[in-house]
């Protein structure tokens, strides 16, 4: 079985500092202490919550596309600039560490590079009538491995053609008409783009002969029989948070990981607050069990504008008049659009996945039926990175047919964290589930009191 991500960030500057470039970048992956994780996870949490505000439906992100793509735009804003300020507390970095961010960014890159089944692609288009500062330009060629290209915006359908033909390879293929001819005015002067394609292959797949259907119940009001629900029986790693039941599915690549973040029976998911799930504490807490997973096949897709979320999350200099992106070129610039596109694909495919699944069929233990984790309503998928301790993707997936949404009136708003779902592996001996909270509880801190950000003190390895 395989899944496919694919993520872009279209960010375009209609009137659009490089920081001098990073001296002694090292070539070492994790030379530097990993200070951009307590930001990107801050950041995707916020603008996850922000995006599920706006939709009863499915949703996906990439937070991580999404914040190299303001990175990009941040260090083309003047140090102490309102414009800067905003953008840090966004990405919740702290300027006294400015510096050593630009070598996180650029480890995060080389560490993707690395792997055969992510590729992330930046690239920065300019129209030719712009003179880019040379140290912006060259900054983001050395951190960002984004190349400029001049290219003529008055010519519009060709420069869409050219930009959607980027993304196009940059995501296999998987999103080729991000940008309209309608995005681009007589304004529009840079476009930044940052795309992520992930490809992944489960450590033990499912067997589409196990594919049946299986009841999937959207809200009290709303459920359907889905005849593509896959079905294996294996050890998976389990745990409870925030009142729900949490399943990781491993990757073949061993740092990436899926969590299904399944609400109880009786709870909706929009009241499960997963912006104060800490990812990094919760993957530490998983208890392998054997299981009898049921999981629906599904694709969903989510594409908007990213403007209005981002200024719900403080930003609004950069989109105004009194925007100041003076490091990038002495024209005077404001971010007018910023869209975001991503795809989640998960299905069978593959001779890897039928593989696979003869390994998972070949540990079952036929006198003990293994307890049902049967994700049979709404719940949350996470693309998470266990070197890096940041989440890749989120989603929500409210039907996987992808038709029907949530009730407005169907919102249970009481507190579930004493409830154990009646239908969960773990509701047999609930005392043993692994806890979040207990684990918080004894966990030693080593990091560092810096204000309202806690920045990791260990190195990124």
């Amino acid at each position: 079985m395989k899944v496919h991500l694919i993520s872009v960030v279209m960010v375009v500057c209609l009137i659009s500092k490089a920081h001098p470039k990073p001296q002694g970048i090292s070539p070492a992956l994790g030379d530097h202490h990993f200070r951009l994780r307590f930001g990107m996870n801050k950041f995707a949490q916020d603008l996850f919550k922000a995006w599920l505000d706006d939709s009863n439906g499915n949703v996906i992100i990439s937070p991580l596309s999404i914040y190299l793509a303001m990175a990009m735009v941040l260090y083309g804003s003047p140090e102490k600039s309102q414009t800067n300020q905003e953008l840090l507390a966004l990405l919740g970095l702290d300027p006294k560490f400015y510096e050593e961010y630009s070598h996180n960014i650029l480890d995060t890159l080389r560490r993707y590079e690395a792997l055969d089944n992510i590729q992330i692609a930046n690239k920065m288009y300019f129209d030719r009538s712009i003179n880019v500062k040379s140290n912006y330009e060259k900054f983001l060629e050395v951190v960002f491995r984004s190349p400029g290209e001049a290219i003529n915006f008055g010519q519009v359908a060709s420069a869409v053609d050219q930009i959607n033909a980027f993304v196009g390879q940059a995501t296999k293929g998987k999103i080729q008409d991000l940008l309209q001819t309608q995005d681009i005015t007589d304004l529009t002067r840079m476009i930044l783009v940052n795309a992520i394609h992930f490809k992944g292959t489960w450590e033990a797949g499912f067997n589409s002969i196990e594919t049946f259907s299986k009841p999937f119940f959207v809200d009290d009001n709303q459920s359907f029989s889905y005849e593509e629900t896959m079905h294996q029986e294996g050890n998976f790693g389990l745990a409870e948070v925030n009142g729900a039941q949490v399943l990781e599915m491993r990757y073949k690549t061993p740092s990436l990981k899926m969590f299904i973040i399944l609400p109880n029976s009786d709870q909706d998911i929009r009241s499960v607050d997963i912006g104060t799930i800490d990812f990094a504490l919760l993957h530490k807490t998983f208890a392998s069990k054997k299981v009898s997973l049921q999981l629906p096949k599904f694709k969903i897709e989510s594409k908007g504008e990213l403007k209005s979320n981002l200024e719900k999350l403080g930003v609004t200099t950069v989109f105004g008049a009194k925007a100041n992106l003076s490091d990038i070129s002495n024209e005077p610039l404001v971010l007018s659009k910023a869209i975001h596109q991503a795809r989640l694909e998960v299905n069978e495919a593959g001779t890897e996945a039928v593989g696979a699944t003869v390994v998972a069929i070949d540990v079952r233990v036929a006198s003990k039926e293994p307890p049902s984790f049967r994700v049979d309503r709404p719940f949350y998928a996470v693309i998470y990175d266990s070197v890096l301790e940041v989440p890749i993707f989120l989603a929500r997936i409210v039907d996987p047919k992808g038709t029907l949404t949530l009730s407005t009136a169907n919102l249970d708003r009481r507190s579930a964290d004493s409830l154990i779902n009646p239908r969960s592996p773990l509701a047999a001996n609930s005392q043993q589930t692994p806890s979040v909270a207990a684990e918080a509880a004894t966990r030693k801190d080593c990091r560092p009191n810096m204000g309202d950000i806690q920045f990791p003190c260990h190195p990124l390895k």
